[in-house]
């Protein structure tokens, strides 16, 4: 979990930096031009709550098996 997190703590500042000239991009394919797409902080507050949760479903459906076994069956396995 703390893996996903960190690697998300990164990626979302990165994804808000880039997302104006990435939604310009996309904006001018559908007809819109750069200059009217608007990229707001709380776009960014929404698509990282939405992808935090998304990340840490992901992770807890992942390790749904490995959280039913016990330390030493996972021990056994291990070797």
């Amino acid at each position: 979990m703390l893996e996903t997190l960190l690697i998300a703590v990164a990626a979302f500042p990165l994804a808000y930096l880039s997302s104006k000239q990435v939604a310009g991009t996309l904006g001018t394919l559908f007809g819109k031009t750069a200059e009217n797409v608007i990229v707001t902080p709380q776009h960014f507050m929404r698509a990282a709550i939405m992808g935090g949760a998304l990340l840490t479903a992901a992770v807890l459906v992942s390790s749904i098996s490995i959280m039913r076994l016990k330390p030493r069956q996972i021990l056994t396995q291990m070797e």
